[in-house]
């Protein structure tokens, strides 16, 4: 790895060490090395500033220096031996006494008494723990370096959209065929797939099996949602299954909801090497269950008297597109209890609320033409992103994993998210969310909330929530902002405002010192600690060239980063024609694109980049 002299006073002589695009001694695949926790950094980022921007103290060097000669002189040492005893070798030319490093004498016949060799023997020492400082201080820095990449790639790792760096089109590493669509789950260096009646683990690094689990008819693991939104790659201890799955493919699904909805035979729980820590009977009687945060399962039940009024034709408000008046549903209870032992975690019970009938509405094109039904029973619950999430006609409410409600009740349109940070997103117009109808009470409005569920701050606008993220500068908030885009800390200090960046569809990333943001004519790249911008780069070069003119707007579905480029999935309005486009995060270049298959979706799992489609898992790399 080459060296590049650092800035440092002119009397100081420090170096960094280059990425020249060879690895020197790195992992075959440095993404699955677990071993650094990404807390290992060396100093705490700040906006804007990452490890790379660090400019050292010009005393390093010195101290270096010092401890080498120190250590020659305590160890006993002779002045052509460095530290470990290696013979260090040309440095007696014997010579002059002038503070040049040439020790050669003037005069071959002169005397070479005890006071001459004495100081020639100075000058060596002072020479030889000089070159052993340098080698030192360079080992250090090499030290310091390869620490902190694997720092870096800790981070990666566990950071929203983060993958391993890929400095060219990945290839296929590895493909797993006959998986069922959606049912995945994630322990550490594996992903779990459902293949038949099994439960399969496949490393990451080679995609072979790790362990095989014979569950049982219609299993599904995870999140049903979690992967699409790249949410279920934050590894458990436990995976969680659920054996005789119900069917509900639209062909049997009823206009409206059962008032017994059915639910899953038994919950199997799997340990990270495929052990079965329980399997055991699910009673229909305590609500429909499905997979929850830290092995658990999220139970939810209707309660009380269900209403005559339930399947009944609705007369709806042809202005509004909502019913003119919505009977009452019945009350729910949320329960998360363990999935090992079942015993109940926490409980609440939510009321009735009357959020103006979306939700208590579905509609039926069977017989008389269509028409609009009270589907009063409409219920579901799910475990997304570390978020538990009940919702359903008259009740929408977003918990925390201890059970804290996050939402605010007065307000059924908002929804919840969890920021990498660890904080929480309450958005009062529900727009990130399944549960948004637009309507926002002017007394209720957004904000940021501790893990406690305490607000935080409350932001004067809506926040932008990046797809994609190296792991720093994780507590800057971007937002919509009196019509810019606009960063503040997270306490709410305003850090700067972007009046001529336009306001942008979604943030892409925040990455390599850079905030990416998508708009209708391309990309934008912002200095996250000013603002400024860096680089633009128009549609037409994130487009296929062989793609037809035809093709219409360029959709941006997803996007990944790996600290030096952001990697953004692209789809042309037909949905068939997929990219993934790498753009160099430094100056806006595209280095390279690859295609994606039909119906694929991409996502970032411990650092290793998926595809996963109807019927198979690929690794990318």
């Amino acid at each position: 790895m080459p060296l590049r002299r650092r800035a440092a006073k002119a009397d100081r002589h420090t170096f960094e060490l280059v990425d020249d695009g060879f690895a020197d001694d790195v992992d075959a695949d440095p993404v699955l090395d677990l071993t650094t926790p990404p807390d290992a950094r060396l100093d705490d980022p700040r906006h804007g500033h990452r490890p790379g921007d660090r400019r050292p103290d010009p005393a390093d060097a010195e101290v270096g220096m010092l401890g080498v000669a120190q250590d020659v002189g305590a160890h006993g040492l002779d002045a052509t031996q460095d530290p470990h005893g290696l013979e260090v070798h040309g440095l007696d030319g014997g010579g002059r006494d002038d503070g040049s490093l040439d020790d050669g004498d003037d005069d071959p016949g002169a005397d070479d008494g005890p006071l001459r060799k004495a100081a020639r023997r100075r000058r060596r020492r002072v020479v030889a723990a000089s070159v052993v400082g340098v080698v030192v201080v360079l080992g250090g820095m090499a030290t310091v370096d390869a620490a902190q990449s694997r720092a870096d790639l800790a981070r990666l790792r566990e950071a929203p959209g983060g993958v391993a760096p890929m400095l060219a089109a990945p290839d296929e590493r590895w493909s797993v065929e006959g998986t069922v669509p959606g049912a995945l789950d994630v322990v550490a260096g594996a992903v779990v797939t459902v293949q038949d009646d099994d439960v399969v683990a496949h490393d990451l690094a080679t995609g072979a099996e790790r362990w095989r689990t014979e569950a049982g008819d219609a299993v599904y693991c995870g999140s049903p949602f979690g992967y699409r939104f790249g949410t279920s790659t934050a590894t458990s201890d436990e995976v969680v299954c659920l054996v005789g799955f119900p069917d509900t493919t639209p062909a049997q699904v009823a206009p409206v909801a059962s008032v017994d909805p059915p639910v899953a035979r038994e919950v199997l729980v799997l340990g990270a090497d495929g052990a079965v820590l329980a399997r055991r009977a699910l009673d229909a009687a305590d609500g429909v269950a499905a997979p929850g945060p830290d092995g658990s399962l999220v139970r939810t039940l209707r309660v009380g008297e269900v209403p005559a009024e339930h399947g009944a034709e609705l007369d709806m408000d042809e202005t509004t597109g909502v019913p003119a008046d919505v009977p009452v549903g019945r009350d729910v209870v949320v329960v998360l209890e363990d999935a090992v032992t079942g015993e109940e975690r926490w409980r609440h019970e939510l009321p009735f609320a009357d959020d103006g009938g979306w939700r208590c509405v579905t509609w039926s094109d069977v017989g008389d033409g269509a028409r609009s039904l009270a589907d009063l029973e409409n219920l579901w619950g799910s475990a997304t992103g570390g978020v538990v999430q009940v919702d359903g006609c008259g009740v929408s409410a977003w918990f925390a994993p201890d059970g804290t409600r996050l939402d605010d009740p007065a307000a059924p349109a908002d929804a919840v998210v969890r920021l990498p940070d660890g904080s929480f997103y309450r958005d009062a117009t529900g727009q990130m969310g399944w549960s948004s109808d637009g309507a926002v009470p002017e007394d209720h409005g957004s904000a940021t909330l501790a893990p406690d569920g305490s607000v935080r701050w409350e932001p004067p606008g809506p926040l932008f929530l990046p797809w994609a993220s190296d792991g720093y500068d994780l507590d800057v908030r971007l937002l919509r902002e009196q019509g810019v885009v606009a960063a503040h800390g997270a306490e709410g200090g305003a850090l700067w405002s972007a009046p001529d960046a336009g306001i942008p569809d979604e943030v892409l990333a925040v990455a390599g010192g850079a905030v990416v943001l998508s708009r209708a004519d391309g990309l934008v790249a912002l200095d996250v600690g000013t603002g400024r911008q860096r680089w633009a780069v128009e549609e037409a070069e994130l487009r296929d060239p062989d793609e037809p003119e035809e093709a219409g707007a360029l959709a941006r579905t997803t996007a990944f980063t790996d600290g030096e480029h952001v990697i953004v999935g692209t789809q042309d309005w037909s949905g068939r024609d997929q990219h993934l486009v790498a753009v160099d995060l430094a100056d806006g270049d595209v280095v390279w694109r690859t295609d994606l298959g039909e119906n694929a979706w991409p996502l970032a799992v411990q650092g290793a980049l998926l595809v996963v489609d109807e019927r198979s898992v690929t690794r990318l790399g």
